[in-house]
Formats: structure tokens, C-alpha cells, sequence
């Protein structure tokens, strides 16, 4: 695979660390844990998620109801993004063999808050939030 090389070395790690500590699964009340990475999607891994998305919505996006759509979104997106987790992770097919969905939901939000990070990183934080910031104090 083509690495960007151009890139300026100012810009934060592309693959971030980040950990479960103790999450309950809602249905079945097994406990998990573990160390995860993952990597910022590029351009191409933003196409393979929605390649992916597509295959497991099988062309019936318009009559999947919400909840199965949602999971196929948090599945392609942890699928391509995680490369690193705990094997209850990868043997669970990166969270779609679980029954605890509260589980996948909590992986998934993790990489959403370290992409977010990395990009207030390299753009400062959104306008909205910071006035957000000054209402509150």
C-alpha cells in the first residue's frame, strides 16, 4: 500500500492506543476489557467501510430497519479502523459475533473520539464547541 510520505511531521499519530476497562455487556453480563489501536481513516479506508457497509446491508438500506442499519455502520467502521484489539475483538469478528451490543457501541465511540482528537489536533477546535465552552463556565 502507497504510505503518504508528504506529509508535514507536525501532524499527530495516525494510529492511536486506547482501552476498555471493565465494560458490561447489557445482554449477557460478561465483562470486557483490553488494549485496542486503531488508525485514522484515509480516503481509501473511508471507501472499504462503505464498500463493506454496502455488502452487509445486501442493497436493502431502504427497508433495514434503523437498529441493524446503525450496526453494520459501527461493525464496517470498527472492521477497517481497529488494528489492534484484544482477541474477544477479532475472534468476534471486530464485535459482530457479540451479543452484547452495548460492547460494540462503546469500541466504536472510542475510535470515533480519537479520530475527533486527532483532528481538533491538526484544526483546533471546532467554532461551535468553543462557544459551547464559554456558555458553560
Amino acid at each position: 500500500m502507497n504510505e503518504i510520505k508528504h506529509l508535514p511531521k507536525s501532524l499527530p499519530k495516525k494510529s492511536p492506543f486506547f482501552e476498555i476497562k471493565e465494560a458490561k455487556g447489557d445482554t449477557t453480563g460478561e465483562v470486557y476489557y483490553g488494549s485496542f489501536e486503531c488508525q485514522i481513516p484515509s480516503l481509501r479506508t473511508q471507501s472499504e467501510i462503505s464498500k463493506y457497509k454496502a455488502f452487509l446491508n445486501g442493497g436493502l438500506d431502504a427497508t433495514l430497519d434503523k437498529q441493524t442499519l446503525n450496526l453494520h455502520h459501527m461493525h464496517a467502521y470498527c472492521k477497517y479502523c481497529v488494528t489492534k484489539a484484544p482477541d474477544w475483538f477479532v475472534e468476534t469478528d471486530y464485535g459482530l459475533d457479540l451479543y452484547d451490543q452495548n460492547i460494540l457501541e462503546k469500541v466504536y465511540y472510542a475510535v470515533l473520539e480519537k479520530e475527533e482528537n486527532w483532528l481538533i489536533t491538526i484544526w483546533g477546535e471546532p467554532k461551535d464547541k468553543k462557544e459551547d465552552k464559554k456558555t458553560d463556565e
